[in-house]
């Protein structure tokens, strides 16, 4: 399937569905499909992400995860609010991207189409590329204090996936300055192109060297990968309880999981899909851990304790001097984000 073609799925399901919406006044198209030529054909590790913009939304917000036609559509909403003001936009470095490309998919009322033309009259701007790398490295900052200060009640599954959305946050401030979109899946492989753009490439290295990723093979990676296909097929069998991520849990969706990550080591990139295993481990070991019985947990617990042994984080005092160390080269991605910024 097409691009375009994938596309009008999504504005299908946005005209099926907007009127049980209340507040609805429009929605947009973010993340990969917005750089993608409508002629290609569709990534099968691929969804396609809506945003949908509500005014005063009288029920609560919500993240989730759908088949339409055979594509997962990746739907979550917003209050019109966060459009209210034109510089708060170019200072997010989440939200912003979304407005530099394209156009409003669905704009009845002629509130978004404003907030595009603005947004691409000053996205490139210095102060405004600059504000947007000052929150995403104040957000890493943040999140390696919160590893370094855990609670010490957060269980060693909590602690580690915090380090993972450090690692997430420290990957993508290049992103920001190269005017790329941020993305869950490739954030890592695509700071590696990036700093070999800038000739920079040993920072990459020095990062997954930190993180303890450097030197696992791709053999020993897909063989993680694929230990957690009866993980995942169980996960969607007890899932009751909701938590973040859940949305995540169905067959098709499951199967796009799988298919990105086995992407990502077909292209030479298995040591930047570890940081994408810890989070489908955390959609599926959730349910594990909130819904499974006695027998599950001791099943599939050693998959996620074994893939954080061999990343060189088997316990939080690991994770701990890891972010620690990591903590000085945050430090000198910045300063070269900040360069490619003059």
């Amino acid at each position: 399937m097409e691009v375009r073609e994938v596309r009008e799925i999504g504005k299908q399901w946005i005209h099926e569905h907007r009127a049980e919406m209340p507040g609805y006044c429009g929605a947009i198209f973010q993340g990969s499909s917005l750089v993608m030529p409508g002629k290609a054909e569709w990534p099968s590790g691929s969804d396609l992400d809506i945003k949908i913009f509500q005014i005063n939304p009288v029920a609560p917000l919500f993240s989730n995860k759908l088949l339409s036609n055979g594509i997962v559509l990746d739907v979550s909403c917003c209050n019109f609010e966060t459009l209210s003001s034109t510089r708060k936009v170019l200072a997010a470095p989440l939200l912003s991207p979304q407005f530099a490309k394209g156009t409003p998919v669905d704009d009845p009322y002629g509130l978004i189409a404003p907030v595009y033309r603005e947004v691409k009259d000053h996205y490139r701007e210095k102060k405004w590329v600059r504000a947007r790398l000052r929150s995403m490295y104040q957000k890493a900052r943040w999140s390696h204090d919160v590893i370094i200060n855990a609670d010490k009640n957060a269980t060693v599954f909590d602690r580690i996936l915090r380090y993972i959305g450090s690692a997430h946050c420290t990957a993508n401030l290049v992103a920001i300055a190269s005017f790329q979109n941020i993305t869950l899946c490739r954030c890592f492989a695509a700071l590696e192109g990036q700093l070999k753009k800038c000739r920079a490439a040993d920072l990459h290295e020095d990062l997954l060297g930190i993180y303890g990723w450097q030197d696992m093979s791709a053999d020993a990676v897909r063989g993680h990968l694929r230990a957690m296909h009866p993980l995942s097929e169980r996960a969607i069998e007890r899932k009751k309880t909701p938590y973040w991520g859940h949305w995540e849990l169905f067959p098709e969706n499951r199967d796009r999981l799988f298919a990105a990550a086995e992407q990502l080591i077909d292209e030479g990139h298995h040591r930047e899909a570890i940081h994408f295993l810890f989070l489908m481990h955390h959609f599926f070991m959730s349910a594990i851990r909130k819904d499974g019985t006695k027998r599950d947990q001791s099943r599939y617990w050693p998959l996620f304790e074994h893939l954080a042994e061999e990343a060189g984080i088997p316990d939080y005092d690991a994770c701990r001097e890891r972010t620690r160390r990591s903590l000085f080269l945050l430090g000198k991605l910045h300063a070269k984000a900040k360069e490619l910024t003059s």
